[in-house]
């Protein structure tokens, strides 16, 4: 049985948490980077892969970025901003053709 967990660093929610829905990083290089740096956790992989395997929960964005009072639709635009501690920087990288994304801490 998988689900996800919330990458954001030392946030406990689950995919079985109820009333929390979870969205897959951005596609956008850019957009994902700040992503990345709100979750506080060093996550070395491809822009693919992390689109692909991760996810951040509900509960680190406002009101104003969901589409509908579910809070299961993102804005296009949306990027997370509760809880924020951001002390990662990122580096994007094109290898081989594919966008690799670095941190530090």
């Amino acid at each position: 049985m998988g689900g996800y967990s919330c990458a954001v660093k030392d946030c406990k929610n689950v995919t079985s948490t109820k009333r929390v829905s979870f969205f897959r990083f951005p596609k956008d290089l850019e957009r994902a980077k700040l992503w990345l740096q709100f979750c506080n956790r060093c996550i070395e992989t491809t822009l693919e892969k992390l689109n692909n395997n991760y996810r951040i929960c509900s509960e680190h964005f406002t009101p104003s970025m969901f589409l509908n009072n579910l809070r299961n639709r993102l804005q296009s635009h949306a990027i997370p901003t509760i809880n924020l501690s951001v002390n990662v920087e990122s580096l994007s990288v094109n290898v081989k053709g594919k966008n690799y994304i670095f941190c530090s801490i």
